[in-house]
């Protein structure tokens, strides 16, 4: 994973004025995030062509990884930002015309575009985007992965065509952001190709870009979904179906394991980062069996032979190893009550079958036995009785005279982990043992977690004064503007952005350095862990003689996992750490606090050049973070099963839009005057965020009909309850609708055949996935919030033999009607449609009863804060008239009305205030959409001003 930018000079214009390699390496450094290990430049002869890279080393940790790649004799030089997988085999099949120099899976795409040109694409399998020049037939090409995981943007300033991993490199060239107001206003940026930034481009999922000559720039598509006939039959078993997840599933985790550094996982309260888990561990067992019978070891506890059994070959997915194994209610609240530091109250959001836990002790920690017996005194009284006053006695956080000091930078300038580092763990002082897992908890601000070899308190605090909040924000600014890394001289042209920007930036926001805690112990006893030295590539065999095994060591796996408010719906870390235990897998929480929320917006925005009306990205900023200060560069990710597997709420509706006629009639559970009535209710329910409106405009109708129908135009709908400007709305208004974009993100072609042969089911995961899928959840939540902390995200369920595979299989295997549940609320009968059916029987021999059974729960932060706290007072900073009208195209007054819908005065005091609210929850809905209209606007307010955006204005249409 790293960043990359090209400048190419196009034929015709003026010369260019500035030096490409110094803009080459300005443009480096708004990257440096995204590869702090190394960088490199290279300037063709003629000084037309110039390409850049920021490294961060996963792969052959040796400069012989440096890049840009060059093949001298051919003219080819490359470079690559992602990783590939799989690329043994394709090395070898190349090593007969091309000498490899480095085992860097990134070089490859050199031989390939020599041996098949641009058909090189079917022959890459993973998450990348790259560009490439060949010399000789002055020839570039530029491309990104078949589902967007890495990004690419392009645009074309003066003559020179800019392409680069995020839109900030083009800050180092010469250009002068402006609003895309329309884009803003109809959700390009959300939908297609359309960025935030007039002009500025990202390229579509599964495109290449070419420039022949100079002149003739061209896109071309390579890949796209598809989806089977609805009217073929599928003679396939369920068994089978369910069987062929499974075996693709397992493959895609084994070969994202493949890494020189450690690899660690995000770990959620659903189903989809527990099967990746659930795997991971599998994989795990079934190396420590092979090496061990490669000792010639054969004895071992029977208890571990019985659960191994289950997960051997010939058996796995047959049965659950863990079938017997529940947690009771009782069982639960202890957990909750130990991981919450035994002062918050148990919470149970998952009914769970009631039987009991059955353990075994080993010299090494507690591990879950299928017959063992509980022999520690100590551990059966923290388990009954719950832990010890001496136990719960963690700090809790505090806050410093109200105030925020300046931000600290996530990682070293210029400086990455070494090739022989390792992630340690130790002891925690300040927190109390989970008696469940290796894993300590105590309550923390939740910022970032750092760890070292000796014990910590659980909060450390650094009292800073400063002289107000606008001075503080200032600085946080300026770190961000000055350049993120010290080890490359800054070009006039980046210093004198960085003066303009601090002059007319009005600060805002005080902020804290972060807090640190060590939350995991020692995966074995502290006489037994002795750091044993990561071994650099160029201490390794020649690539002929080594084989093709994750190289990785699995026994250091590690999770991450966040928690919001506790007391609220949004936190889900005590459904993680269970999953945890259930694998026996050590994990690291990062709490999410309110403070936490506006200590790092500025930063978490900046990098996202996304926006979006909720402060979860935050949260996987600071998971980020997390995982980066615990010296992890590598972490497996869930996205991508729900736009595949019919996970998404708002798909509902076309799921049973209409019968599933590609499987027998005997499958056929749902008559079609429930399936009706079933779709118009979640049709009503489903649409929009709470509070919002859906629009039934001709436009609205329009893109319906395009789309067959499908709900997937017309959900989610926040743009459109934004108060623009009225000159924008003049302007724009009358042509712009979201419907619309979202509609049209399939090409007529697409559109066509959707209509025609298409499961309505399948036509909205596919309008889903080459949505928002991309630029909101792949960019804002996945790529932008990881690379901020030099930590590359793979997200296994995107593995392109998978999603292939699960496309082609029918809509009711994905969502299936598995029997009838009472609604309280109608007092009647309603189906009970389980989404993502398929997966769950695929992945249940992985995962604990209670994830195979939870429902899917979004990912989303809380949405409403109290009037005076650090989210209001961060609000109020930004949100100001100078601010607002500096955008341009939004309406002041509108804004200062959303400040005091979502934090109204009290009527006489809090309680009566919240009482009102409890009578009236129509408020409720009001003050939510409120507070996530103004992320939207604070979002704005940050881009603008750390990018040096020009205020929008009518004449800017002309």
């Amino acid at each position: 994973m790293c960043g990359i930018t090209a400048c190419i000079a196009l034929s015709g214009g003026q010369k260019p004025s500035v030096n490409i390699e110094d803009c080459l390496r300005t443009s480096l450094e708004h990257l440096n995030h995204r590869g702090p290990d190394d960088k490199g430049t290279w300037t063709s002869a003629n000084g037309r062509v110039g390409l850049g890279h920021s490294r961060l080393a996963i792969r052959d940790l040796s400069s012989n990884g440096h890049q840009p790649l060059v093949a001298e004799s051919e003219g080819v030089v490359v470079v690559v930002n992602g990783e590939l997988y799989d690329v043994e085999t394709l090395r070898d099949e190349l090593s007969s015309d091309y000498t490899f120099t480095s085992q860097s899976d990134s070089e490859v795409i050199i031989p390939l575009y020599l041996k098949y040109g641009v058909t090189l694409f079917s022959r890459l399998k993973g998450e990348f985007s790259f560009c490439l020049y060949d010399s000789r037939r002055q020839f570039f090409l530029a491309a990104r992965d078949r589902y967007g995981i890495k990004p690419l943007h392009w645009t074309v300033q003066g003559n020179r065509l800019l392409v680069a991993s995020e839109a900030k490199a083009f800050l180092g060239y010469p250009w002068q952001p402006e609003w895309d107001v329309r884009s803003i206003m109809e959700e390009g940026w959300q939908h297609d190709e359309r960025t935030l930034f007039k002009g500025v481009r990202s390229m579509r999922p599964g495109y290449y870009m070419t420039c022949l000559s100079f002149e003739y720039i061209e896109h071309r598509q390579y890949w796209d979904l598809s989806y089977p006939d609805k009217r073929v039959p599928d003679h396939r078993t369920e068994e089978e179906m369910i069987q062929g997840v499974r075996e693709r599933l397992t493959d895609a985790v084994e070969a994202r394991l493949r890494s020189d550094v450690p690899v660690g996982l995000y770990l959620s309260g659903g189903i989809d980062s527990a099967a990746i888990a659930g795997i991971v561990k599998h994989l795990s067992t079934k190396k420590a069996q092979k090496a061990g019978l490669s000792n010639g070891d054969t004895q071992s506890d029977d208890s571990n032979h019985a659960k191994d059994d289950h997960f051997s070959n010939e058996t796995i997915g047959l049965s659950n190893p863990f079938a017997d194994t529940h947690l009771d209610d009782k069982t639960i609240g202890r957990m909750d009550h130990a991981m919450n530091g035994g002062n918050s109250p148990a919470t149970n959001d998952s009914k769970i079958d009631e039987t009991s836990f059955d353990f075994n002790e080993h010299a090494k920690g507690f591990t879950f036995g299928r017959n063992g017996s509980i022999d520690d005194s100590a551990f059966v009284d923290t388990l009954i009785n719950g832990p010890s006053d001496d136990h719960a006695k963690g700090e809790k956080p505090s806050f410093v005279n109200g105030h925020l000091s300046p931000p600290r930078s996530s990682h070293s300038s210029g400086s990455g982990m070494s090739s022989s580092s390792r992630p340690t763990s130790s002891h925690n002082s300040g927190g109390f043992l989970n008696p469940f897992s290796r894993t300590t908890i105590s309550h923390i601000t939740g910022n970032t977690i750092s760890r070292s070899s000796s014990p910590a308190p659980a909060l450390s605090r650094i009292n800073a004064t400063t002289s107000g909040i606008n001075e503080s924000l200032s600085n946080s600014i300026n770190n961000i503007t000055n350049g993120i890394t010290d080890d490359i001289t800054s070009s006039p042209i980046k210093r004198k952005y960085s003066e303009d920007l601090r002059d007319e930036f009005p600060t805002t926001l005080k902020r804290r350095k972060s807090a640190f805690n060590e939350l995991t112990p020692p995966l074995t006893p502290p006489e037994e862990q002795q750091e044993k030295p990561f071994q650099p590539h160029e201490q390794l065999q020649p690539h002929h003689q080594q084989q093709p095994s994750i190289q990785q060591d699995l026994a250091n796996i590690q999770c991450f996992t966040i928690g919001f408010d506790s007391t609220t719906e949004f936190d889900e870390a005590n459904q993680a750490h269970r999953t945890a235990s259930f694998l026996d897998l050590p994990v690291t929480t990062t709490r999410v606090t309110e403070q936490s929320f506006a200590d790092n917006f500025i930063d978490a925005t900046y990098h996202a050049e996304h926006t979006f009306p909720d402060l979860n990205y935050i949260g996987k900023f600071l998971l980020s973070k997390a995982a980066h200060e615990a010296g992890y560069k590598v972490i497996l990710s869930g996205e991508g099963a729900d736009e595949h597997f019919g996970g998404y709420r708002a798909m509902l509706p076309d799921f049973i839009g209409e019968p599933d006629y590609s499987v027998p009639l005997d499958r056929q559970t749902l008559s079609a005057e429930d399936m009706e009535a079933e779709r118009k209710r979640l049709m009503s329910t489903t649409l929009g965020f709470k509070g919002g409106d859906v629009t039934d405009s001709s436009t609205a109708a329009l893109a319906r009909r395009m789309v067959n129908a499908s709900s997937a135009v017309s959900s989610l709908l926040m743009t459109n309850m934004i108060a623009f400007a009225p000159w924008a709305r003049t302007t724009y208004g009358p042509n712009t609708s979201v419907e619309l974009t979202r509609a049209s993100v399939p090409d007529a072609r697409v559109l066509e055949h959707a209509g025609k042969h298409w499961h309505p089911g399948h036509t909205a995961s596919y309008i889903w996935t080459r949505s928002s899928f991309v630029n909101a959840i792949l960019a804002c939540l996945g790529d932008r919030m990881e690379m901020a902390n030099s930590v590359e995200g793979r997200p296994p369920f995107l593995d392109h033999a998978l999603t292939e595979y699960v496309n082609q299989l029918p809509p009711s295997v994905k969502v299936k009607h598995t029997g009838d549940e009472w609604d309280e609320k109608m007092q009647c009968k309603r189906p009970d449609l389980t989404e993502k059916w398929v997966l769950r029987e695929a992945v249940k021999p992985f995962v604990t009863t209670e994830m195979y059974e939870r429902r899917k729960w979004p990912f989303t932060a809380p949405c409403t804060y109290d009037r005076g706290g650090p989210v209001h007072r961060m609000m109020e900073g930004l949100v100001t008239r100078e601010n607002v009208e500096g955008l341009g195209f939004l309406e002041w007054e509108a804004q200062e009305k959303l400040l005091e819908e979502a934090f109204p005065k009290p009527v006489v005091d809090g309680e009566e205030e919240e009482e009102e609210e409890k009578e009236d929850p129509m408020k409720g809905m009001k003050k939510m959409k409120a507070t996530r209209l103004l992320i939207m606007t604070c979002q704005f307010i940050v881009f603008g001003q750390a990018f040096g955006v020009k205020t929008a204005s009518p004449e800017d249409v002309l």
